[in-house]
């Protein structure tokens, strides 16, 4: 998380080099549920990683679109259909890290 930084408090590698040409500075991670009434939008969260969901912060999509990466097929045989789920496993995977790092 070379942005949001390891804990996720946007305070990564790249944040502060990144500074002056983003809109916004990367967001604490471990504050979404607290914005969301102490509930964590898993759904929201895993739409915006694969890049589904617009983030008006974000201006014209400075995040990546981690979806796209996580559907490079890893071989020239790699069926279309497991490329996805693997994509989707990998999504999900990060939002339930996102979601245990959420401030108490």
């Amino acid at each position: 998380m070379p942005c949001h930084g390891v804990d996720g408090h946007g305070d990564g590698r790249l944040a502060h080099s990144l500074a002056h040409s983003l809109k916004t500075a990367p967001a604490d991670l471990t504050r979404i549920a607290k914005s969301n009434r102490g509930q964590f939008p898993f759904a929201r969260v895993a739409n915006i990683i694969d890049g589904r969901a617009i983030v008006a912060a974000h201006g014209q999509r400075e995040m990546p679109v981690w979806g796209d990466r996580y559907r490079g097929a890893i071989d020239a045989n790699e069926p279309p259909a497991a490329i996805e789920q693997r994509a989707q496993a990998q999504i999900a995977a990060l939002a339930r890290y996102i979601e245990s790092i959420q401030a108490k």
